[in-house]
């Protein structure tokens, strides 16, 4: 639910429900949270920003309004920082891999992550993890299996790295890989959907999933 409040985007239609254009900058008014939301809106484009004590989160894309209701199309933002790795592999004759590999952070500092497989069809379901030793090297063989989808490298705190299965299948494999931080965060594309309660000219009224959600413009 937060994570759909702060795209909130207050689709601060300028004071009328007929506008077809938002301008200017809204913040999301909550007394429960810490964290900074705001929206920039020009013309049909817009950015949304949350910033916290630790972390920020950005995306980007563009807006309409329909029948009082704003629809909000986020982007893939290019360019992003974000994890790497370099990888060699060798045929093999077998169905099975045999992935050796070596974790750093982005300065080339070993890092301990966890790796291993998971589902084809749910990217968020894991099928087998190891972890690395405290040099960030690992080792594991992973055989043939219609459920597998991806190997993936990750490590609290940093990027994950995601590798399609298909790459790595019947293969010998050296994988050396470097995780970014995450100190910001990106919101995946997505379209959201407010209903308009109330525009005047210093704040906005929206709903969503029966919450109501209060916006005042800054400039």
């Amino acid at each position: 639910m937060k994570t759909l409040i702060y795209n909130f985007l207050a689709l601060t239609l300028c004071s009328s429900c007929s506008a077809q254009n938002i301008s200017g900058t809204y913040r999301y008014k909550s007394d429960g949270l810490s964290e900074n939301r705001s929206n920039t809106f020009s013309k049909n484009y817009f950015k949304e920003e949350l910033i916290g004590d630790l972390t920020s989160k950005t995306g980007n894309g563009t807006y309409s309004i329909r029948n009082n209701q704003p629809f909000l199309r986020y982007q893939e933002i290019p360019n992003q920082d974000t994890s790497r790795y370099e990888i060699s592999t060798s045929d093999k004759s077998n169905s099975s891999s045999i992935i050796d590999l070596k974790v750093f952070d982005i300065n080339g500092m070993p890092l301990v992550a966890i790796y291993g497989c998971r589902d084809k069809d749910n990217v968020n379901k894991p099928l087998n993890f190891v972890h690395t030793n405290n040099n960030g090297i690992g080792n594991i063989t992973v055989y043939n299996n219609r459920l597998i989808g991806y190997f993936t490298i990750d490590c609290v705190g940093y990027h994950r790295i995601l590798i399609p299965i298909n790459k790595l299948m019947s293969k010998t494999v050296n994988i050396r890989a470097f995780l970014q931080s995450q100190n910001k965060y990106y919101i995946e594309p997505q379209t959201v959907q407010y209903n308009i309660l109330k525009i005047t000219n210093e704040k906005l009224m929206l709903s969503q999933n029966n919450a109501t959600l209060i916006f005042e413009k800054i400039k």
